[in-house]
């Protein structure tokens, strides 16, 4: 039987650096990324709920949606 994992992950939202983890390690700029979408799932691994979270990068704003409603 398969279990959900439930562990938190903690990142930056901003500046996340991924360089160490690129296969080309010549680059001569660090590889900075920004956090702009996500999704949480609540529930098990047959069923659940999904909630998106998208950040609208021209006006700087979040917006979340719902598969419900």
């Amino acid at each position: 039987m398969k279990h959900k994992l439930e562990t938190f992950v903690n990142f930056p939202i901003h500046d996340l650096d991924l360089t160490k983890y690129v296969a080309n390690k010549n680059l001569s700029q660090p590889q900075l990324y920004e956090l702009y979408a996500l999704t949480n799932h609540y529930g098990g691994m047959r069923s659940g709920h999904y909630t998106p979270h998208i950040k609208l990068l021209e006006e700087n704003r979040w917006y979340s949606f719902d598969e419900d409603f």
